[in-house]
């Protein structure tokens, strides 16, 4: 009877220490997963700044009457200030310069997930709801 008992307690034991083995891997797998969906939110954040800015600068440079629509992608608040396009995320943001500082946000706002009309007006840029 004794020994059918340690055997019980050892096949407890092992068992704990599998669970425990899981549970660590299972932690790192998270761990790595946040900095993936970090990543890809930065990643995310640049390419709605590269296009704003893009769009800015291409019709700052192009004849009078210009205008392009550009879809900036959701959960992103963006600025523009200073010769510069801000994109917010989180706690940080994306910063892409311009080659003009006479731009307006006009009726668009500042939250992204949506089209933006980029126009040529007065002599400056306007950036409003498409």
């Amino acid at each position: 009877m004794k020994f059918k008992a340690q055997i019980s307690v050892e096949f407890i034991i092992v068992l704990i220490v599998i669970f425990f083995l899981f549970g660590f891997a299972f932690s790192i797998y998270l761990g790595q997963n946040e900095v993936s969906l970090y990543s890809q939110q930065s990643m995310k954040a640049k390419r709605n700044a590269f296009a704003l800015a893009s769009a800015i600068d291409r019709i700052n440079s192009s004849d009078f009457n210009s205008s392009t629509t550009v879809f900036l992608e959701p959960d992103f608040n963006f600025a523009v200030s200073n010769g510069a396009v801000e994109m917010h995320y989180r706690t940080n943001y994306i910063s892409v310069p311009l080659t003009t500082k006479n731009v307006s946000v006009g009726t668009a706002g500042n939250s992204t997930g949506k089209n933006f009309k980029v126009r040529k007006f007065n002599g400056g840029v306007l950036i409003e709801d498409s």
